[in-house]
């Protein structure tokens, strides 16, 4: 079983450097995966323990990524197909694990109308459902294997990506309108009831000044409290931006460095092009994990004022 041929064999020449090590470099940058899972969960822990409600969603990519790193060492060391389902499978299970997250927050259900909802969450139960039909489709044939790994996994990519996109687009007028519909003109809505009754109360023009005054500071009161929440957005989302930049270009330039050693393995075999894709979607992950915790610090800040 464990002795059961990889179905793909990648750019780099094999037992080059070590006659123990089937691809030496793929092998080598697979420690950069599991760096940077290791490293996200080391840097951020306080974070992570502090939201009990996504507590073990962060949990789990901090493991799956470390999985993935294990899995393609293992593959690329030998070339196994047990080894490359260590390596595919957490890689599919990540995406979803992304994707659940982020469909998991109100801000995204806002985001997004029902029909889109739905169609996230087929996705969804789809990537699961093939998880097993991955494993089995070898034995029909290696090229349905690969067929189905890489169908199932851009689908869940797809869908990320799909959510990403809405929120970004959505994220400033849900953020808004929450801070400035639903928030403070529920409290001058409250505040102009009890004028209305103190108005029309027997005590008069004295104590219509009296309200029209502490109006005026109630005023000034609410206007700093939008102000230190706009600020605080801005602050979030000004990191948000920075996380998103990085992670989805680095991804980006990722897959062109992935799609390149591919189509041109004969004249790039040199460059070591997938190894420097292991090195580069480490990076991009690490931002993705951050971006994902700055959509949860956002949806904490905007819902339950943490």
């Amino acid at each position: 079983m464990f002795d059961l041929p990889s179905t793909v064999d990648w750019c780099e020449q094999n037992y080059i450097l070590s006659e123990y090590v089937a691809e030496y470099w793929n092998t080598l940058t697979g420690v950069c995966l599991i760096l940077s899972g290791v490293l996200y969960y080391k840097n951020n822990y306080d974070w992570i323990q502090k939201n009990s409600r996504y507590k073990i969603s962060f949990v789990k990519i901090s493991a799956l990524l470390v999985f993935v790193g294990i899995g393609t060492m293992l593959f690329h060391g030998t070339l196994y197909y047990p080894f490359q389902l260590l390596d595919e499978l957490p890689m599919i299970l990540l995406a979803n694990e992304y994707v659940g997250l982020l469909i998991s927050l109100k801000i995204s259900y806002e985001s997004v109308n029902m029909e889109e909802y739905s169609r996230l969450h087929s996705a969804l139960k789809y990537s699961y459902r093939m998880v097993p039909v991955i494993i089995v489709s070898y034995f029909i044939h290696p090229s349905l294997q690969i067929v189905t790994f890489h169908l199932t996994l851009k689908i869940s990519e797809v869908a990320l990506l799909f959510i990403l996109y809405k929120l970004s687009k959505n994220l400033n007028h849900i953020v808004y309108s929450k801070i400035y519909v639903r928030q403070d003109m529920l409290k001058r809505q409250r505040m102009m009831e009890k004028s209305k009754k103190m108005i029309s109360s027997t005590m008069g023009i004295n104590l219509y000044n009296r309200f029209r005054k502490n109006n005026e500071l109630s005023d000034s009161v609410l206007m700093n409290i939008v102000q230190t929440k706009i600020k605080k957005y801005l602050d979030l989302r000004k990191r948000l931006n920075f996380v998103t930049n990085v992670g989805i270009y680095m991804y980006g330039l990722s897959l062109v460095i992935w799609c390149l050693e591919n189509m041109f393995c004969k004249y790039l075999e040199p460059l070591q092009l997938h190894a420097i894709w292991h090195v580069l979607s480490s990076i991009s992950v690490y931002h993705i994990n951050l971006l994902l915790q700055s959509h949860v610090s956002i949806e904490n800040f905007l819902y339950y004022d943490i």
